[in-house]
């Protein structure tokens, strides 16, 4: 049965292509279809949380939260377009289009993904008090790993090499993957994501089981599932890479792991301005209708100054809705 998407002119008959190239081009249309699949997920996330991002960031003062939200979430919209570009043109397309789309690609790649993981630093960071260690030892892991992915990654587009697609309709791109270096940056990725992984249930656990106000249940219930997402593509990923036919599928989870790093941290910014938000109008609620038999003043301010600490501990780092200490009350 013949093939009618190959490129008759180069086999003579679409029948007669190699076995190879046909099987090569089926593998492709799974490539693309977990490509559309990641711009679906996306966009599908960012209209369903559109109205709270507009209510909780968009009206709210500028901060390292709001900057690095806008970054993780819509960056991501670019990495998705020159992915479509790149694989769903309908026309062969030049070597230096190919060449320029995979490299804007692959550097848009490494950039979103440390925005995010910016965003799950300070998310950690936040969780362990604030403190100066955590924060150092962080900053200098993702500054060493981003630089070594960066180095490594200008070695590996500098052995990309792209030729005539038998089959352009279908890949406008053909781009020739060897199996270098690259899976240890897919390895440094996934070992920074555990380190913050442990990081957060060493703290998490006993600080959970002391507090249990909406902000601090919000950050540990966002650890897990962000967790449990991320490592799992991430490592999927780095098998890939190491197992598949590199050729085909060097692309096919790479996007999805891009568009899971940016709304799964863009939600984390936003989960904790909603739970502080909520929190706050539950505190009002509470000294609203509390009668002075259920408690001394001291007590209550007692009650009040905990939750407090939690909330300035989490939005001190992420969210510039910092609320103001019940001192002067």
């Amino acid at each position: 049965m013949g093939t009618p998407w190959i490129d008759e002119t180069k086999f003579g008959d679409a029948s007669q292509a190699p076995p190879a190239i046909i099987q090569g081009l089926r593998d492709v249309t799974i490539v693309k279809n977990f490509i559309v699949a990641s711009a679906v997920i996306l966009t599908y996330d960012t209209i369903l949380t559109f109205p709270s991002e507009v209510r909780f960031i968009w009206r709210s003062k500028w901060s390292i939260g709001k900057v690095l939200y806008f970054l993780t979430r819509y960056l991501a919209f670019i990495d998705t377009v020159f992915a479509l570009y790149y694989w769903f043109r309908r026309t062969a397309t030049d070597e230096t289009i190919c060449r320029h789309l995979f490299r804007g690609d692959a550097w848009l790649f490494i950039i979103g993904t440390y925005t995010a993981e910016a965003i799950l630093s300070l998310r950690t960071y936040a969780l362990w008090d604030r403190s100066t260690r955590v924060l150092v030892c962080l900053a200098l892991l993702a500054s060493a790993s981003f630089t070594t992915q960066a180095i490594n990654l200008h070695h590996f587009l500098d052995t990309v090499k792209f030729s005539d697609s038998p089959a352009p309709s279908i890949m406008p791109c053909d781009a020739i993957v060897h199996r270098t270096t690259l899976y240890i940056n897919f390895a440094l990725v996934v070992f920074f994501e555990l380190v913050i992984l442990i990081l957060t249930f060493w703290k998490g656990f006993n600080q959970w089981r002391r507090c249990r106000s909406p902000i601090m249940s919000t950050l540990y219930r966002d650890s897990i599932i962000i967790f449990v997402c991320l490592f799992a593509v991430s490592t999927t990923n780095l098998l890939l890479f190491l197992l598949a036919n590199i050729n085909v599928f060097y692309d096919i989870l790479a996007l999805t792991q891009r568009v899971i790093h940016a709304n799964l941290s863009a939600r984390v910014v936003l989960h904790l301005r909603i739970a502080a938000s909520d929190e706050k109008t539950a505190r009002f609620t509470t000294v609203a209708f509390t009668e002075p038999s259920h408690g001394s003043p001291s007590r209550i301010r007692r009650l009040f100054n905990h939750h407090e600490d939690s909330i300035e501990l989490a939005n001190s780092s992420l969210s510039n809705s910092s609320i103001s200490s019940d001192s002067s009350t």
